[in-house]
């Protein structure tokens, strides 16, 4: 009888073992497992825990117990709290930068537009959205943009412009700059 019982405890995971022996090392009352054996076991952990928690894997019941749950929800909400507000920062950036390249586009257009339009148009921070000879405004800033220069950029009636730099504010109250080429008119983007 006592080999079997002997090897019935070798079937018992590592795992387990150590276990049971964090749990027997962190107790305070390590010293009555010391001297009473299997009565101080029965007087800290209930008869059903010891037995549970000695019965080997294969026996033990499927699913998962209340504080399994408990920590893989805490985890997920954890998890959660910090790619929410990542994945918003994330998505205003590919907003920002779409509608500020909507911008350069439409300044890229205005050399175009000024020479089908014959009219020479000057942007500053009180012009950009004056309308040109077609009824359209110079400028159609997405909401919340704004110019903030005091510098004007010239397009003339030729399509070349005289270049320039023009600052821009985004929603966030975020300063850009964009730099237009003298005679060609190419759009290039400086973050401030």
């Amino acid at each position: 009888m006592p080999h079997r019982r002997r090897n019935k405890r070798y079937r018992y995971s590592e795992a387990l073992r150590q276990f049971i022996l964090l749990l027997i090392l962190l107790n305070p009352l390590y010293s009555l497992f010391r001297m009473y054996g299997r009565f101080a076991r029965r007087l800290l952990l209930p008869p059903q825990t010891v037995a549970r928690m000695l019965r080997p894997a294969a026996a033990r019941e499927h699913g998962f117990t209340l504080i399994e749950m408990m920590a893989v929800l805490t985890l997920a909400a954890l998890m959660a709290g910090v790619a929410i507000p990542a994945m918003q920062r994330w998505f205003e950036s590919v907003s920002e930068r779409a509608q500020l390249t909507e911008v350069s586009i439409q300044f890229q257009r205005l050399a175009s537009r000024a020479a089908l339009l014959s009219q020479t148009v000057k942007l500053d921070k009180q012009s950009w959205n004056t309308k040109l000879n077609d009824g359209e405004p110079a400028l159609s800033l997405p909401e919340g943009w704004t110019v903030s220069s005091d510098k004007s950029v010239i397009f003339y009636h030729s399509g070349v412009c005289a270049g320039g730099e023009v600052d821009l504010t985004a929603p966030q109250k975020r300063q850009l700059r964009l730099m237009i080429a003298p005679v060609s008119c190419d759009v290039s983007i400086v973050k401030r």
